[in-house]
């Protein structure tokens, strides 16, 4: 009996892990550079990590695509971002990401975790590494 709650806990915590922070690595400081927002465009500076990767939401992913982009805090500091198509939706091999849900993946471990990390749903794998 103790085996199977103990089987049934464990199971149901690695069901519901969907980001893992990286332990180690140059600290982003939990994305503080990229929460700030650029004076000219009045915006957070993680929006262009996700413009870079998906446009306004309209730019189509292939199957199992992954794009990566990165930017550059300063001399020290290089934030690398990606984010994979994890589906065939519809078997036509085309899938989009809006640009807030690319701001709300990315954000959870760029903002959740010191040194960056991954993330992942049943449609997509977001990384990001400070």
């Amino acid at each position: 009996m103790h085996l199977t709650a103990t089987f049934l806990t464990l199971a149901s915590a690695i069901s519901a892990a969907n980001a893992l922070c990286y332990k180690g690595g140059r600290s982003g400081k939990y994305g503080e550079w990229l929460k700030e927002k650029d004076i000219i465009v009045d915006t957070e500076r993680l929006s262009f990590a996700c413009a870079n990767l998906v446009g306004r939401g309209d730019v189509k992913f292939s199957a199992f695509e992954t794009r990566r982009t990165c930017m550059q805090q300063d001399l020290r500091t290089k934030w690398d971002f990606g984010i994979k198509s994890m589906i065939d939706p519809g078997g036509n091999g085309e899938s989009t990401l809006s640009m807030e849900d690319c701001m709300k993946i990315l954000g959870k471990v760029a903002y959740g975790c010191e040194y960056g990390g991954e993330t992942w749903n049943s449609a997509w794998f977001a990384s990001c590494m400070g």
